[in-house]
């Protein structure tokens, strides 16, 4: 299935790190969190707990990137699911 997607970031810190809000629809399933990311580089990581998923954004240019999501259904193996990202403001 498809995924619609938002990530707002709220605050960055010096350590590499950054509060975020990730809203998400995942087969009709709608969640939204408030988590902390880290940061590397041009990549931003953070991981939810409900639906498991980890993701990951990197930025190629100052508004647009890919995102990965390691979805972790029922304790399996890791799906991975791949896409752009576009900055809107």
């Amino acid at each position: 299935g498809s995924a619609v997607s938002i990530l707002v970031v709220m605050s960055v810190d010096e350590q590499q790190g950054a509060e975020v809000i990730a809203a998400t629809r995942i087969n009709g399933r709608a969640a939204w969190n408030f988590v902390h990311a880290t940061i590397s580089g041009s990549t931003l990581e953070f991981d939810l707990q409900d639906p498991a998923v980890h993701y990951s954004f990197k930025w190629s240019d100052a508004n647009s990137g890919g995102v990965t999501a390691y979805m972790r259904p029922n304790g399996t193996s890791p799906s991975i699911a791949n896409g752009r990202f576009t900055r809107l403001d």
